[in-house]
């Protein structure tokens, strides 16, 4: 299948480790462009609003601002905009406060090479969709 744009990524997360392997990663997605990282939620509703990224990766523990109230922000400022939770937290109510959120997917971190790639594109489409 032939895409015809590239999913600009933006990816939210205060682990620099973390952060280096996923953009490793979405490298190897020739789909795929990291605009752009941020260590904390306030700084994401920020760049997201310079950048206009057509998915937002977004860890939900983090400081200053947590990725849930981030992915409200961004979700009512930038409807365009699709945000997946990736976190570690496997938790049903981590689960039900991202979908309240507004977050069109959630992703555990032990997922992210089986179920990301097809996540992301999902969400772009979603969003090129609304």
């Amino acid at each position: 299948m032939v895409r015809a744009a590239t999913v600009g990524v933006f990816v939210v997360d205060d682990h620099d480790q973390f952060v280096a392997v996923l953009e490793t990663i979405l490298a190897g997605e020739a789909d795929f462009d990291v605009v752009g990282r941020a260590s904390n939620g306030e700084e994401a509703v920020d760049a997201v609003a310079r950048l206009a990224p057509d998915v937002v990766l977004m860890d939900i523990s983090m400081p200053v601002l947590d990725g849930f109230e981030a992915t409200r922000r961004i979700r009512a400022e930038h409807p365009n905009t699709s945000v997946i939770i990736l976190t570690g937290s496997d938790s049903e109510e981590d689960r039900a406060e991202a979908r309240a959120a507004g977050a069109f997917g959630y992703v555990t971190k032990e997922r992210v090479l089986d179920e990301l790639p097809d996540v992301i594109r999902s969400a772009a489409e979603d969003a090129r969709l609304s």
